[in-house]
C-alpha cells in the first residue's frame, strides 16, 4: 500500500509545474492576465476587497517571452524571486559601461570603478498598505562583491530616468497605482489587494 501512495505522490508532483520546469510563454501570459485584472479592478468599484496573485514564475516568463523588448538597453537575463516576509530578490546582467559613459562619476562613486557586463543581485523588503508603498534595501552585490545600498538607488534612478523625469528614488514612499491598497509578498508570489 505504501508504494501506491508513493506513486500517487510522484504523479501528482509531476502534473504540477515546478520551480525547475522550463518557463513557457503560457506562464508569461498569466502575468498579462493578472495585470489586466488589476486594471479592470481599478475601474470597477466593488463592495469587498479583491485580490490578484502574481507568481515569480509568471514574471520571469513574461520577461523571457512577451516582455523581453520592454527591458531598457543594458539590462539582460532578469530573474525575480518572491521570498517571505515582504522580501524580493532580483538579479540581472547589467552593462555598467553604458551607465559610466552616460553620466559623470565622482571619485567616491563605486560605479566609477567597475565595468563590463556583470551580474547584479539585490534583495529588498517591500511593504505596501493604505495605498502607499515603501522599499527597504536589504543588500546588493555587483559581480559577487557587496555594495552600499546607494548603488542600487543609483541603478534604479539611471534606468528609470527620462527627459521629463529625473528617475525614481526607490527609498522614497510612493502612492500605489490602480487603486492598489496593499501588497503581501509571500514565498513564490505577491498578492495585490484592491
Amino acid at each position: 500500500m505504501a508504494w501506491v501512495l508513493a506513486v500517487v505522490a510522484v504523479l501528482a508532483n509531476a502534473a504540477q509545474p515546478g520551480l525547475d520546469d522550463p518557463l513557457t510563454a503560457a506562464d508569461g501570459q498569466r502575468l498579462k492576465e493578472a495585470i489586466t485584472s488589476i486594471v479592470v479592478n481599478a475601474s470597477t468599484p466593488a463592495e469587498m476587497p479583491r485580490e490578484v496573485t502574481i507568481t515569480a514564475r509568471s514574471v520571469n516568463a513574461f520577461f523571457r517571452f512577451q516582455g523581453a523588448g520592454l527591458l531598457p538597453p543594458g539590462i539582460g537575463e532578469p530573474e525575480l524571486q518572491f521570498l517571505d516576509a515582504g522580501r524580493i530578490s532580483g538579479r540581472a546582467t547589467i552593462d555598467l559601461d553604458q551607465i559610466r559613459t552616460q553620466q559623470e562619476r565622482g571619485q567616491l562613486d563605486p560605479l566609477r570603478y567597475v565595468s563590463g557586463q556583470v551580474e547584479v543581485l539585490a534583495v529588498v523588503v517591500a511593504q505596501a498598505a493604505n495605498h502607499v508603498g515603501q522599499v527597504e534595501i536589504e543588500s546588493i552585490s555587483i559581480g559577487g562583491i557587496p555594495m552600499p545600498p546607494a548603488v542600487l538607488v543609483e541603478l534604479v534612478r539611471h534606468y528609470s530616468r527620462t527627459e521629463q523625469h529625473p528617475g525614481i528614488d526607490i527609498t522614497e514612499p510612493f502612492t500605489l497605482p490602480y487603486a492598489i491598497a496593499a501588497l503581501r509578498v509571500e514565498s513564490g508570489r505577491a498578492v495585490i489587494e484592491q
